[in-house]
């Protein structure tokens, strides 16, 4: 989970931002967000969700394996 959930969310916010961008409120967006790479193939969530899958990773293997407890 430490791994998972901070990749899904950085994949739904700049997948909200290319939602945004085919949308009628595409004017709401900042500048830099019109510019991200592979924004015009509407891949712009790749390479910060790649990013923080590794950051998120290495984050995961300095501190240990989470002990999981079972539920009866």
């Amino acid at each position: 989970s430490r791994v998972v959930i901070p990749t899904m969310l950085i994949s739904l916010l700049f997948g909200v931002i290319d939602g945004i961008k085919g949308s009628a409120l595409v004017g709401m967006l900042p500048e830099w967000s019109l510019h991200l790479p592979l924004a015009e193939q509407g891949l712009a969530w790749l390479l910060p969700s790649l990013l923080g899958l590794m950051l998120a990773a290495i984050y995961d293997r300095l501190l240990g394996r989470e002990s999981v407890t079972a539920y009866q």
